[in-house]
């Protein structure tokens, strides 16, 4: 479990018996025992997450990484692997949740702390 906080990583790794927590990605991805690691991020965080992930693939592509010309020529592949190319059309699903002013417990994250007021 990762969060921005420890705290709250340790809280959360507690509750859902998770063994490890940490408050930054490169602990976590860098743990022996993680063999997955699944990115969650609120609406708003997309883009702020996003770019700081492309900086650092930018940062490395700048810099001598690899020991050998077969080192990186694969290094080569797996950062074009991961890039996006020209996107060409998306699609957007919305579903709208109960009426009004009514919301459920589970569905408040999705609420601008900024309009919290309508509640």
């Amino acid at each position: 479990m990762s969060t921005t906080k420890l705290s709250l990583a340790l809280a959360a790794a507690e509750k859902f018996e998770v063994k490890h927590a940490f408050d930054n990605e490169f602990d976590l991805v860098n743990c022996p025992d993680v063999d997955l690691v699944v990115i969650v991020v609120k609406a708003r965080y997309h883009y702020n997450w996003s770019n700081k992930q492309l900086k650092q693939v930018n940062y490395l592509l700048r810099r001598p990484s690899a020991n050998s010309t077969k080192e990186a020529i694969d290094l080569k592949k797996a950062i074009a692997d991961i890039l996006i190319g020209e996107v060409l059309s998306s699609s957007m699903i919305g579903y709208g949740g109960g009426w009004a002013n009514v919301y459920t417990k589970d569905g408040l994250y999705l609420l601008d702390p900024v309009q919290m007021e309508l509640l």
